[in-house]
């Protein structure tokens, strides 16, 4: 038992320790703006938890993100923005099907604006889910705001579904 134990630490630690999948460049920028609303909904002590959280994110310390996003998820289970935060901070660790399903889990919440639907649309193209990108697409493609990206995240679509790629 306590070897096991020591096993999954070190695992831990090593992992934790790894350099992200996505080290360097995030495949696309969060945009917080548009995420913000949700957030001001928080407590003061949460709202500096998540400043954290991001500055973590902005600084390339992705697993420490994760730790403290996932923390402040769980506390606040129907925030759409704190399961964006955590979907971003997977998909920067490498954890894109946790990143898919975090998305879905932020489009679901009943607070947020069109940016969670976007958001899921991306994290869908980037894991292979073509339908359920081409599904937010259609949610989104009604905004004035987002017009650009979603015909910019079409043209992506259409490639990978040319190429066959996933």
């Amino acid at each position: 038992m306590r070897l096991t134990t020591g096993l999954v630490l070190l695992l831990f630690l090593t992992l934790a320790a790894a350099p992200s999948t996505c080290a360097g460049q995030p495949p696309f920028d969060l945009n917080y703006n548009l995420i913000d609303q949700p957030l001001r909904q928080l407590g003061s002590d949460d709202q500096a938890a998540v400043q954290q959280a991001i500055e973590l994110i902005q600084r390339g310390d992705y697993a420490a993100s994760l730790i403290r996003l996932s923390a402040l998820s769980d506390k606040n289970p129907g925030n759409s923005s704190l399961h964006i935060l955590a979907a971003y901070a997977k998909l920067l660790v490498g954890n894109a099907l946790g990143a898919f399903n975090e998305a879905q889990t932020a489009e679901r919440a009943k607070d947020g604006n069109h940016y969670k639907c976007w958001f899921l649309a991306k994290i869908a193209l980037l894991t292979g889910h073509n339908s359920e990108c081409e599904r937010e697409l259609k949610h989104i493609e009604k905004f004035d705001d987002m017009k650009g990206e979603v015909k910019s995240m079409r043209a992506e679509l259409k490639t990978k579904q040319e190429t066959g790629a996933r």
